[in-house]
């Protein structure tokens, strides 16, 4: 009898662990906002994010093709990327640099690969 009882606990127990991961999850891909696309002349820009709650994003235009269209900042959020002529290489983020540890900088930053993410699937 005390052997049933304490399975029971243990699976009550191990249940309700799982439950509250999976609403932890839920409430962290949560969001209120305001999102601005851009409709811009340069292919680089157009249809792209301009704003999450009003902090910009801006976009390389550039003549390197492992440049252009690609996130040049997300608010005081700095992007660099290779430009070693490697095809291999120019494709991969070279430095990200936060200015002022800027939170909300931060946070636009999740939301922009959330909003990422969900366009891929």
């Amino acid at each position: 009898m005390k052997n049933i009882f304490s399975k029971i606990l243990i699976i009550t127990g191990i249940s309700l662990l799982v439950l509250l991961s999976f609403s932890n999850q839920a409430n962290a891909q949560r969001f209120r906002g305001k999102i601005e696309y851009y409709s811009s002349v340069f292919p680089s820009e157009d249809g792209k994010i301009k704003s999450i709650n009003g902090t910009k994003i801006e976009y390389y235009n550039s003549v390197f093709k492992s440049e252009d269209g690609k996130i040049k900042s997300i608010g005081n959020i700095k992007f660099e990327y290779n430009n070693s002529g490697s095809q291999k290489s120019d494709v991969k983020i070279k430095s990200i640099l936060n200015e002022n540890d800027d939170s909300e900088s931060e946070d636009a930053l999740d939301t922009y690969y959330f909003i990422e993410r969900l366009n891929c699937q």
